[in-house]
């Protein structure tokens, strides 16, 4: 992108062509930036791949799609007019609770200001951070790869975790993007089930922000920590526990729930068990899921979904997800461990990592931490058995 710099080597060839001595860089930046007020203002946020297309379409082209892109930003407003009423309701009501959720890009480990570490293959961290909009608490649920990858799975866990923690609760409500690997999916959708039927939770609502306007404030958390990160060496998942844990200075402080391959569960395996129905809605028609915009869950019927495309429509349509010659089973289904043993690392990746601490770059304190990892026979044995996307086709 145009920086100072950049401009400036435009500047020494325009003076090049016109024979004309060019000033020092220092001066000529100083006019730049004192007396034009010239600067390169660089986005804080992602832009809308959707709004950032209309607006580089030629005239003719915006007039034939208007009324879509009209409705683009018709439905951003509605989830963020959902979502502050629903802040509101959540201060003002501790019967009801509402969050954010988000999985934070991966944190690389170990994250030093080594130049050969640029080659070399490093241990990846992950964290599903869920924001309380009423208390302002952040919970971060970390892990690496070590003990497991991401997937519909590792989520559903997290959120277990969450809803269990929470107690009575007459409602509660989870925006968070439309990525259908980690928020919506039939996966997913089984844990909410099952939280209803068996937690003290009258009603759970998962909400969805219009794509390419999802900010919310997991991003500030996310923020938080990265900058942290950049500030200090991080020599395994431990320390981006502490980078997590310390990253803001006043209360609420984050907190980190470390996770380990014992506590993940096998949803994807438990909702296939269950779901037997995922398209064929009460009406007839075939649900949409990656075009839902709000699932419903609620304690008096824990066998069925209820959707809206559109955060406004007045009415819920309704999935049973049990086939009618499934319908009325007694037999009781439990979820199961996600693994019987650690998850096993790519064999060239240990080997990076355990050359990083042979050659002193990893200090000795740690070594002992990548001895414990253990190597895969190849790389298939590395992937994880739950796929990232759990919705019918």
């Amino acid at each position: 992108g145009l920086s100072e710099a950049r401009i400036y080597q435009d500047y020494v060839e325009y003076c090049k062509e016109h024979n004309v001595q060019p000033e020092k860089i220092g001066f000529y930046i100083s006019v730049f930036v004192s007396e034009f007020n010239y600067g390169f203002h660089t986005p804080k946020k992602d832009q809308c791949d959707y709004c950032t297309q209309h607006k580089n379409k030629p005239d003719e082209e915006k007039e034939k799609c208007l009324e879509e892109y009209n409705l683009h930003l018709i439905r951003k407003e509605e989830a963020r007019e959902h979502k502050k009423n629903d802040k509101t309701e959540a201060i003002i009501n501790p019967t009801v609770s509402c969050f954010t959720m988000d999985l934070e890009k991966i944190l690389l480990t170990p994250c030093l200001q080594v130049g050969q570490l640029y080659y070399k293959k490093k241990l990846k961290t992950y964290n599903f951070t869920v924001y309380d909009l009423a208390t302002k608490q952040a919970i971060n649920y970390m892990w690496h790869e070590g003990a497991g990858t991401k997937g519909a799975s590792k989520i559903s866990t997290c959120l277990w975790k969450l809803l269990v923690s929470l107690g009575p609760k007459k409602e509660v409500t989870l925006y968070s993007d439309t990525e259908s690997g980690q928020n919506r999916n039939s996966v997913i959708s089984t844990m909410f089930l099952r939280a209803v039927k068996q937690l003290p939770i009258e009603t759970i609502n998962q909400k969805f922000m219009e794509s390419g306007h999802s900010e919310m404030e997991c991003d500030s958390v996310h923020s938080l920590i990265e900058a942290r990160g950049r500030k200090v060496d991080v020599f395994t998942p431990e320390g981006w526990y502490m980078v997590a844990r310390t990253a803001k200075i006043n209360k609420p402080y984050h907190k980190v729930v470390e996770l380990d391959y014992t506590d993940f569960l096998h949803y994807k395996k438990y909702s296939g068990q269950v779901m037997t129905n995922k398209t064929k809605s009460e009406n007839g028609e075939v649900m949409k899921w990656l075009k839902v915009k709000w699932f419903q869950y609620r304690k008096n019927e824990p066998l069925t979904i209820y959707y809206k495309y559109r955060l406004s429509d007045n009415n819920f349509k309704s999935l049973n997800i049990q086939s009618r010659r499934r319908r009325n089973t007694s037999a009781i289904i439990e979820v199961t461990r996600l693994y019987s043993s650690q998850p096993k690392l790519e064999k060239t990746k240990l080997r990076d990592l355990l050359n990083l601490c042979k050659d002193g770059s990893i200090p000795t304190t740690y070594h002992e931490f990548y001895k414990k990892l253990a190597p895969a026979d190849n790389v298939q044995e590395n992937c994880s058995s739950e796929s990232e996307l759990e919705i019918p086709d």
